[in-house]
């Protein structure tokens, strides 16, 4: 079976996630975070100020609304990107930046790394897993995850940071080195 989530990789109270027995494979979604920030304030209804606090909290945890005790411990941007790339089964990581801007490169690395041949069937599925595509079936159907006024699929765009009137130094000051290694800068 496969997991999404957005917990962070490692031991929380004694407790590992993920388990490493029960692990196979793992693809891993990098995005700048200057555009988590953005999409992630959208999402949650919440000032860019008070979501960027979140990304610094270590303790971090989404908690779903009517039901506190199911969690995902999220942490900070910089903790759950560093602790996902040192678990024992080797990530497959891609940055959401070259799966907009190259997404048929990028389905065909998931599927090589899955060990699976659809490479027949790949533009069928990058139209029906496109960003229109899955907006569109939001707007028809509604999404689990949308939260706040905002759909979810909300805009997608690579670089939306710079759109903003906000000062990302802190982000850049705290995430650089990670940031560096995944060719934000």
């Amino acid at each position: 079976s496969i997991v999404k989530t957005h917990n962070a990789c490692g031991t929380v109270n004694g407790i590992e996630f993920p388990n490493q027995k029960n692990t196979a494979a793992v693809i891993y979604l990098i995005r700048d975070p200057r555009d988590v920030l953005i999409s992630w304030a959208a999402h949650m209804d919440k000032t860019l100020e008070d979501t960027e606090r979140l990304m610094f909290d270590v303790n971090f945890c989404i908690a779903k609304e009517g039901r506190p005790l199911h969690r995902e411990f999220v942490s900070t941007w910089e903790k759950h990107v560093l602790g996902w790339q040192n678990f024992s089964v080797r990530p497959l990581v891609l940055r959401y930046e070259d799966m907009v801007s190259q997404p048929k490169v990028s389905m065909t690395k998931i599927f090589n790394y899955l060990q699976l041949d659809v490479s027949s069937n790949v533009d069928n599925i990058l139209a029906k897993t496109s960003f229109k595509a899955l907006r569109d079936q939001e707007v028809e159907a509604g999404f689990a995850e949308q939260s706040g006024r905002e759909m979810f699929f909300r805009s997608g765009k690579v670089g939306s940071w710079k759109n903003y009137d906000y000062d990302f130094s802190k982000i850049t000051r705290k995430f650089e080195t990670t940031m560096r290694k995944f060719q934000y800068f």
